[in-house]
């Protein structure tokens, strides 16, 4: 009896892998901001003076369209990983992974959004560069602080379901 449930139990390991969504979901983070200065450089070359023409728009939204897609795609796979890992029985790991592709287009979102609110804002209200730099930094800190804490809370929530 015992040799039969070691025998199910080496099965059990051996058939354990790594969830293939979670993987892939992890490698377009790196694709989305590989393709960030492709997808500027046409608007920055517009800006400045030395500009020689603009690029064809097909070619623009070639490469713009993985820079759109990646964050969703991220985080689609991201949350599709969780939902699968959790009912795999132990058959998919990488659930940190998983919760890393699901949670980090958004943080990271909300993070540029609160920290050029609050470089908008303060530039509005004529504030000079160093307040503003200084203040912008400690908003930096606080969300990092803030999001080490969500962090953890997110996992401690799916470690407790």
């Amino acid at each position: 009896m015992r040799a039969r449930q070691r025998k199910l139990d080496t099965e059990r390991c051996v058939e354990s892998r790594f969830s293939r969504k979670a993987i892939f979901a992890a490698c377009l983070i790196p694709v989305f901001f590989f393709f960030v200065p492709l997808t500027l450089a046409p608007v920055w070359a517009l800006r400045s003076e030395t500009s020689v023409g603009t690029p064809p728009l097909f070619a623009i939204l070639l490469i713009g369209m993985p820079t759109v897609l990646a964050p969703f795609l991220t985080t689609i796979l991201g949350f599709m990983a969780v939902t699968d890992i959790r009912r795999s029985n132990g058959q998919l790991t990488g659930l940190g992974l998983a919760l890393v592709d699901a949670a980090f287009f958004p943080i990271l979102s909300l993070n540029v959004l609160i920290c050029g609110a609050c470089w908008f804002g303060l530039k509005s209200t004529g504030a000079p560069d160093a307040t503003r730099e200084m203040l912008v930094l400690v908003v930096a800190v606080m969300l990092a602080l803030w999001n080490a804490l969500a962090g953890w809370w997110l996992w401690k929530q799916l470690q407790i379901r």
